[in-house]
């Protein structure tokens, strides 16, 4: 059965009220579950329907009240929580099951906000050895042992549906706001290269491969600074500069380690975990996935739907189980601000075997959207009994 489900920061359900946030939520626009927010990363955004603060500066972190004997024997220790002073998750749960809503949990696997920040020994580096703001790396044992902490505890509080595992990847992420002086087509590429990280744990991983790090390094300056120059030839894509160092045995895939990384996550979690964007999308990596993954994955809208499409054919052609398939739409896609193409878009996943939608940044969305959400939602539901 063709799903909607609505991804929200807790902030944004509080503020109005949890009970009548979940009855817009529920009631009006027909969602089927409800997936917050409890370890995020930092954000800046505007909400179009809160009555104060319109532009949220929001630190991130925890958003609900940790147990602290869950990370008795970890080195990295929660931030500060947004909402200590009650159990955000267990006051969603009962609004939830009295609507016959689905709860799930968003945890970002490397970019809690603050987390970065209060252990830098465990945040990623770049090649000129600057450390990250905002990311951790789950190369790192000590982080891999707060991420599986961090999963006991919240999935031990309530009967959740699901947890989606964001930003699972490793790699400085601050290198997405980095816009450099070089020639356009070449900055993704930069950007691309910044993000490579040379922390102690990956420059051990990679001299496990028997991969010269230190030469690695001076490779990966060299190209920037020739990326960087005008006057050169025309650069490579992202894309042709990992497969050309992939070729020349310098760039270790960090696959097996993640796959690591998603085990352990499964084997603590008690209730499904489902992959956010960016992790297993490529055709190559499906029988990666069917390995790893205990129950699904989410494919962003801004990926092309024709090219996601292929990709989940692909897998249901593979043998064997095949985990749910989402698609992530945002506030900010160009295809929520059109009705009838939303409307289309949720017609065609219920007709083609994807298990629903995952609709994020609810605090963005404007009261428009809310009601092209809704008609979406209904066509879909008609479009997906229809083909039973």
């Amino acid at each position: 059965m063709f799903r909607t489900i609505i991804a929200a920061n807790p902030i944004d359900l509080i503020e109005p009220g949890i009970a009548e946030s979940l009855d817009v939520l529920r009631g009006t626009v027909g969602a089927d579950g409800l997936a917050v927010w409890v370890a995020a990363p930092a954000s800046t955004y505007f909400r179009p329907r809160a009555a104060e603060n319109k532009v949220l500066r929001f630190d991130g972190g925890l958003t609900y009240r940790p147990d602290a004997a869950c990370f008795a024997t970890t080195r990295l220790k929660p931030p500060a929580a947004a909402a200590r002073s009650r159990d955000i998750l267990e006051e969603l749960f009962e609004a939830c099951a009295e609507r016959q809503m689905g709860l799930s949990a968003i945890i970002s696997a490397a970019r809690t906000g603050g987390l970065a920040r209060r252990h830098p020994d465990a945040a990623c580096k770049n090649v000129y050895g600057d450390v990250s703001q905002t990311s951790v790396c789950l190369s790192n044992p000590d982080v891999r042992a707060w991420l599986y902490s961090l999963v006991d505890d919240v999935t031990r509080r309530a009967d959740l549906e699901a947890v989606y595992l964001h930003d699972f990847r490793m790699g400085c992420t601050d290198a997405v706001d980095v816009e450099p002086a070089a020639p356009a087509d070449r900055r993704q590429a930069i950007r691309a290269l910044l993000e490579w990280c040379f922390c102690e744990s990956c420059r051990q991983r990679t001299a496990a491969a028997r991969v010269d790090v230190d030469e690695m390094a001076v490779r990966v300056r060299a190209r920037i600074e020739t990326l960087m120059d005008a006057a050169a030839a025309a650069g490579q894509t992202a894309a042709q500069i990992a497969h050309e160092f992939r070729l020349s045995g310098l760039e270790p895939s960090p696959d097996t380690e993640l796959d690591g990384v998603l085990a352990g996550v499964a084997r603590v979690s008690r209730c499904p975990v489902i992959l956010g964007p960016g992790w297993g999308e490529g055709a190559s990596a499906l029988p990666r996935v069917r390995a790893v993954l205990t129950a699904g994955r989410v494919i962003p809208w801004s990926a092309g739907l024709a090219e996601a499409g292929r990709a989940l054919a692909d897998f249901a052609a593979q043998p064997g189980a095949t985990p749910a398939t989402w698609l992530g739409v945002q506030a900010t896609d160009a295809v929520m601000s059109d009705s009838a193409r939303l409307v289309s878009l949720f017609k065609t996943l219920a007709e083609s075997g994807w298990a629903g939608a995952f609709v994020s940044h609810y605090g963005q969305l404007p009261l428009s959207m809310l009601e092209a959400l809704r008609q979406a939602i209904r066509f879909a539901r008609r479009a997906d009994t229809a083909g039973l």
